[in-house]
């Protein structure tokens, strides 16, 4: 039987779609591995581009005044920072891209949303498996290229996936399509926050399979970002017997952990449990990690609040100076010291109107803000356009809507988006 033209059109269009947005995550993440040049710019603007053209090609006049506004204090930093004009020109393709990809969404928010749903969901399920290789480092993994990260730690490239290459005190993590599990988490933190509450059709293996690739990153921030998910979401389900197993539980598992601390393997007391002394006491022999995303937090709110108004520019030489080879991983500090207060608040309230129809209760919608910028805090995404494009969908209508949880429908519901031609 042959297929309906129209059906054929719709299918090719989101194939088209999912693999734009692959090529875009990629890119993204792949620049932690080679340096990131001209060509990826210029490879993104065009994947960008062309997502944009097959969603319908129209541009919201508030999200173009967004990105002018933005563009403008950019330049306006740049010229009192003495910033290389490279820098500068980075950041404003960056933020073209983001605004392309919105405009997606906006024109098409059915087709883009669900593309990402599958893809992430296969991102997800294709990960768990190169995980389960990297336990077996005398297997297939050795076939695949070896890649060296910006950070000179080797990873294998599997296609779809990353992978740590062995090495002594190896403990296997789930990379993703990313540089680090603390970056993987990121986007499934916010994978799991769309399962559950923004789709209209709840699906309890996606929210599964999003956990455990979750858990398996062993991402400190990313497992306790999951956990008051999960606990909302039974709250906003009025299970609120399982949200309060779930407290419990986690907080009998980690006392009986840390009871017990000298029974564990010395790789996971290293791994877990030291971060936690050098938070708590200081003790900057344990872990560098944790030294660095705490110093990232204050020395660049220090630097924000020396130069408040235009920022201290994209490359930030003052923190990389003061940080010595740490790297400034608090993306939420990173918007203010950059720029300054004006484009920090932009983002910042992008990011509020992106989120705040995700429940009806306040105190809700202000834990999953508070979850969005935490899942943001351990990592430096900076202008990264597959997160700063959530900005631009805030701005124009927001990106999520309350959704009655009795639903079961398997689209996107008719005008989640309603075109704002005013600016």
């Amino acid at each position: 039987m042959q297929e309906h033209p129209f059906k054929k059109k719709n299918r090719i269009r989101s194939i088209g779609v999912f693999y734009t947005l692959y090529g875009l995550l990629l890119l993204d993440s792949g620049s932690y591995f080679v340096a990131r040049g001209g060509a990826f710019i210029v490879v993104q603007l065009f994947l960008a581009a062309m997502l944009l053209a097959i969603c319908g090609g129209k541009i919201s006049t508030r999200t173009l005044c967004v990105a002018g506004l933005l563009t403008g204090i950019v330049v306006i930093s740049a010229v009192g920072n003495a910033e290389p004009l490279r820098d500068t020109l980075v950041t404003i393709s960056e933020i073209v891209i983001a605004l392309l990809i919105a405009n997606s969404i906006i024109n098409d928010p059915s087709l883009v949303s669900q593309s990402w749903r599958r893809l992430i969901l296969f991102l997800s399920i294709f990960s768990l498996i190169v995980f389960i290789m990297t336990l077996f480092p005398n297997g297939v993994l050795r076939r695949f290229p070896i890649l060296d990260k910006t950070s000179n730690l080797p990873a294998y490239f599997v296609g779809f996936s990353f992978a740590y290459a062995p090495r002594p005190f190896f403990i296997a993590r789930n990379l993703g399509l990313f540089w680090e599990p603390g970056a993987y988490q990121t986007y499934l933190v916010f994978a799991l926050i769309c399962e559950m509450f923004f789709y209209p059709e709840k699906k309890l293996i996606n929210q599964i399979i999003l956990t455990i690739t979750l858990i398996t990153t062993l991402s400190t921030t990313g497992i306790v970002c999951g956990l008051i998910i999960w606990t909302i979401y039974s709250f906003v389900q009025e299970n609120k017997a399982f949200g309060l197993f779930l407290i419990i539980s986690c907080v009998a598992i980690v006392l009986s952990l840390v009871i017990n601390m000298e029974l564990l393997p010395t790789y996971i007391r290293f791994s877990f449990f030291t971060k936690l002394r050098a938070v708590f006491y200081g003790d900057e022999g344990n872990i560098i990690t944790a030294n660095t995303r705490i110093e990232s937090f204050s020395y660049g709110l220090d630097l924000f609040l020396q130069s408040p108004i235009i920022g201290i520019g994209r490359g930030m030489r003052e923190l990389k100076e003061l940080m010595g080879n740490g790297i400034a991983s608090c993306t939420p500090v990173n918007w203010l010291a950059q720029y300054g207060v004006f484009v920090g608040c932009i983002i910042y309230y992008g990011f509020f109107l992106a989120t705040r129809n995700l429940s009806k209760s306040a105190l809700q919608r202000v834990l999953l803000l508070l979850i969005v910028i935490l899942s943001l805090s351990t990592e430096a995404f900076n202008y990264s356009p597959t997160i700063l494009f959530i900005v631009f969908v805030g701005f124009h209508n927001g990106l999520f809507p309350i959704v009655d949880n009795k639903q079961n429908e398997n689209t996107i519901p008719d005008g989640l988006l309603v075109p704002q031609e005013n600016c």
